[in-house]
């Protein structure tokens, strides 16, 4: 093989590698999940509400329950935004608000029911 042909597949392979990099960050910040645990669910209505205020959300993909406790919810969200832009949008109005006690982590979002919201 000449140096020229030996040149353009290093070109080839790279340009291969640049692009499948950049694909995988493309699906990664388009469809990622979290695990939401929602505290403060006293009643049917309430879940209700709550599943109904996540799947409203234009960020949200999906949402569905992975277990039911009386203490929390634990829901997993698909969603297609940045972590930290989707605990905004989970803030927003009076409905949820961060955990007092629980920390979060980079996949688990600990979110407290207002249970005076109607």
């Amino acid at each position: 093989a000449s140096r020229m042909d030996l040149w353009v597949e290093q070109a080839m392979q790279w340009a291969n590698q640049q692009l499948a990099a950049r694909f995988s960050v493309q699906l990664l910040a388009e469809n990622s999940d979290v695990v939401l645990a929602v505290s403060g669910i006293n009643d049917y209505a309430q879940f209700e509400q709550l599943m109904a205020f996540v799947e409203s959300l234009d960020t949200v993909k999906k949402a569905y329950v992975l277990s039911n406790t009386a203490k929390e919810i634990r829901l997993a969200i698909r969603f297609n935004t940045e972590v930290e832009q989707l605990k905004q949008h989970l803030s927003r109005g009076d409905k949820l608000r961060p955990s007092a006690t629980a920390q979060d982590s980079i996949q688990l979002i600990n979110m407290e029911w207002n249970s005076s919201w109607n």
